[in-house]
């Protein structure tokens, strides 16, 4: 999830999207999705800085969720850095961890 951000961050959506299952990386863009979930195109987002807040598994073992504080910034704007608390969602695919697209964007 750290590195989802900082891929985020630091503009590396290829990067960004093998974090998740093959399924959910053919199902949607990075760029579109981070678009909707911040209402802000992606080339104008600057993540400031971010933090993870709590991490909680599942008691099957097979499904997770971070919580986290996320500092943006509008580019070319005078808005001022806004925190977002934001969820990621994993789930456990043949012993790998993956991020929940669909949940998470």
């Amino acid at each position: 999830m750290v590195r989802f951000l900082e891929d985020i961050q630091f503009k590396d959506f290829s990067h960004a999207a093998s974090l998740h299952s093959q399924e959910d990386q053919s199902k949607k863009d990075i760029p579109g999705l981070i678009e909707s979930k911040f209402k802000i195109k992606p080339e104008l987002l600057d993540i400031k800085g971010f933090q993870v807040l709590r991490l909680d598994v599942m008691s099957t073992g097979d499904r997770a969720k971070a919580l986290c504080n996320v500092q943006v910034k509008l580019l070319n704007s005078e808005r001022d850095v806004k925190e977002l608390e934001m969820v990621f969602f994993f789930k456990l695919q043949n012993g790998e961890w993956f991020m929940d697209l669909q949940s998470s964007l």
